[in-house]
């Protein structure tokens, strides 16, 4: 057994014995023998200089409201280096108390880097479209931003309502039109959850008696949902063409001109598109940054945009999976080409190379300070 096959082994069982143990029994039993965790050279905060920002002179500073939440590789720490760097004035806000709307009206900006499960962005979605339109403050990620964040219902509308070349997907909140679809797709075909990542939720539904019952299950008591114990996949469908993949999937990271990127390997006879946990880094081909950039410039505006990509085997070409506006980065080399760690920036129609350790979120801070200097000038 080659390392590539034990890797993808590995991954495997530890994602099986995360949906299975529930409770994290074994997540604590683990922590009492682990040994520490040492940082690789490229996770330190310092592996990269933090970006300056020149402020105009005639502007005054916002009053950074900076959320600390319970993430894995959270965005706030680098967002606070770049603040205390740019001498921005800020305060931790606790967005989850009671009175989170009396706090809120203290700050002219608010980051918050939102987890994914369904309470978290229940509560996040609500909250922001609250503080942006009825407290008028500024916020990281946007309400028109979060709206589609992990939800792969919204995201479909609008790959076909902006003619993005996605993978052919149906959805559908109706038993009838959905019983109509089985009748007449061609199997087999994948299920998915409207909320999940890293490949979890996906079916494979090889006929059409398996998605027959699979839709009489979900409009009937509900289906079960693996990464969840109180939600189930409940009177509503995300059904997509199977799409034979050629062994890999690529995600390119955007914030506004600087495109980053790198593959993720899928194991061999996996048909999911993701979640193999095995990343390459190396340099990122041409037709997908112009294609990246077609369909970021299609979708509403975002400060941080990742675009995964399948590339088929039918036609050795593009198809978007999903978009994120987070993604857990753990580095400050997000591409490497040729062994060193840099950026593509679109200047002059093109795409150029320029090497340097970068933390993406600098980057991010940056394009939302421009937006808020252009908005109150």
């Amino acid at each position: 057994m080659n390392k590539l096959t034990q890797k993808h082994l590995k991954a495997k069982f530890f994602k099986l014995i995360r949906l299975v143990d529930k409770r994290g029994y074994t997540a604590k039993i683990a922590a009492r023998f682990r040994k520490p965790v040492h940082q690789k050279p490229e996770e330190l905060l310092e592996s990269a200089e933090v970006l300056t920002y020149k402020w105009p002179t005639d502007q005054p500073k916002p009053f950074v409201g900076l959320v600390k939440d319970n993430v894995i590789f959270p965005f706030w720490p680098v967002f606070e280096r770049f603040l205390l760097h740019n001498a921005i004035p800020y305060e931790f806000f606790d967005v989850h108390k009671s009175d989170f709307q009396i706090q809120a009206k203290k700050f002219d900006l608010i980051l918050w880097h939102t987890s994914s499960s369904f309470a978290d962005q229940w509560e996040a979605k609500a909250k922001i479209e609250f503080m942006e339109k009825h407290l008028g403050k500024m916020c990281f990620p946007s309400s028109e931003a979060i709206w589609f964040y992990e939800d792969k219902a919204r995201q479909n509308w609008l790959f076909e309502e902006n003619n993005i070349p996605a993978i052919p997907t149906f959805v559908s909140f109706s038993k009838s039109d959905v019983l109509d679809y089985l009748d007449k797709c061609q199997y087999p075909i994948v299920s998915k959850e409207a909320t999940n990542s890293g490949s979890e939720g996906v079916l494979i539904l090889e006929n059409k008696k398996k998605a027959i019952r699979f839709c009489h299950d979900v409009f009937g008591p509900g289906h079960k949902v693996l990464s969840s114990t109180y939600i189930r996949q409940k009177d509503y469908v995300i059904f997509q063409n199977f799409v034979p993949n050629e062994g890999f999937d690529l995600r390119i990271a955007i914030v506004g001109l600087n495109y980053f990127g790198y593959y993720r390997d899928v194991p061999p006879g996996d048909f999911r598109a993701s979640g193999g946990g095995l990343i390459v880094k190396k340099a990122l081909p041409e037709e997908a940054l112009f294609l990246a950039k077609e369909i970021k410039e299609k979708l509403p505006p975002t400060y941080y945009i990742s675009i995964d990509f399948l590339k088929s085997r039918f036609d050795s070409k593009y198809y978007v999976i999903e978009v994120s506006i987070f993604n857990r980065i753990r580095s400050s080399e997000q591409l490497i080409v040729d062994g060193v760690p840099g950026k593509y920036v679109f200047e002059n129609g093109d795409f150029k190379f320029y090497p340097g350790r970068i933390w993406i979120h600098d980057l991010i801070m940056i394009e939302l300070l421009n937006d808020w200097v252009k908005k109150h000038q």
